[in-house]
Formats: structure tokens, C-alpha cells, sequence
């Protein structure tokens, strides 16, 4: 029970919404007969070790299934993969990509690795003005979409990092 306790807080701090993760089961994850790839802060771990994380080091969990898993992650992939970050690694990820964000909208970079979607809206060279007065205090959160969402939704715009942030307006 505390490995599905620890995928539910991971879940909510990735926007899944309450419906979602309400639903969710240990047998989805494969944990009965098919065990899933299971990566801490880039290295990939077994799920008893992943069983005895401590939840309140954990700074996200992404959950990949079926074809997403697959294609990010070939065979290792075909039983799912659960991608969790630590709260120290999230931390300075969000610290960079913040910086990356900032420099933009100063006009001091382009987003060669990046796009981000601010209140749903992806920045480009076209909006970037209507940003540039966004106070960084009111983040709400800050997620990474994921390569393969990425492209399904935004196609070509996707790159390495695709942030989502939402702030408290």
C-alpha cells in the first residue's frame, strides 16, 4: 500500500487530475506479473527499492504505458515505465529552466531546447511580449511534459524540454 500512496502524491504533482488518479491500481502498474522499468533521477532502479522510497524526497512521478513506454524506452519499456524525480533534482531542473526562460524573454537567448507553455499558451518569437511582465513569484507549478507527449500535442514545436508552468492567475 505505500508504494500506491507514493504514486498518487507523484501523480498530483504532475496535474493529473483527482478522477485519474482516484482510479488508479497497483495491477496497472504491472506490480502482479509484469514488472515496470522504474528510473530515479535518470538511473534506473528496481521496484523493491522503489517500494522503499522515502515519499517526501519524491519531487514527481511520470507514468509511461503501452506505446508511450515503448517508444521512449524500447523492450525495457514494453511492461511500462514509472520515471520519478527527487525533490533535489526537480529543484535544480526547475531552477535551470527558469533561468533558460528568463534569458528569453529578456531577449537574451532563444529557446533552442525548449518550449514552454505557460497557461496553456506555447511561447514563440510571436508572444514572447505579452511574458515578458510574468512575475515569478506567482509559479504555480512547474512540470516536464515528456518528449513523447510533447510531440503528440505539439508536433514539430516539441523539443528536449517542454515545460508546463501554471501560475496563480
Amino acid at each position: 500500500m505505500k508504494t500506491f500512496k507514493i504514486i498518487i502524491i507523484g501523480l498530483a504533482l504532475f496535474g493529473c487530475n483527482k478522477k485519474v488518479a482516484d482510479n488508479l491500481t497497483l495491477e496497472q502498474f504491472g506490480f502482479n506479473k509484469n514488472v515496470p522499468m522504474v528510473i530515479l533521477d535518470n538511473k534506473t532502479i528496481s521496484v523493491e527499492t522503489f517500494r522503499t522510497l522515502n515519499k517526501d524526497s519524491i519531487g514527481g512521478i511520470r507514468v509511461l504505458r503501452h506505446e508511450t513506454a515503448k517508444n521512449e524506452y524500447g523492450a525495457d519499456g514494453l511492461n511500462g515505465v514509472i520515471i520519478i524525480t527527487s525533490k533535489s533534482l526537480r529543484t535544480m531542473e526547475d531552477k535551470k529552466a527558469l533561468q533558460v526562460l528568463r534569458a528569453y524573454l529578456l531577449g537574451e537567448n532563444d529557446l533552442d531546447n525548449y518550449l514552454f507553455i505557460i497557461n496553456g499558451v506555447p511561447l514563440n518569437n510571436q508572444n514572447r511580449k505579452e511574458f515578458q511582465d510574468l512575475d515569478f513569484t506567482e509559479i504555480k507549478s512547474l512540470s516536464d511534459l515528456g518528449a513523447s507527449t510533447a510531440k503528440a500535442l505539439y508536433g514539430s514545436r516539441a523539443r528536449e524540454n517542454n515545460i508546463i508552468i501554471s501560475t496563480t492567475e
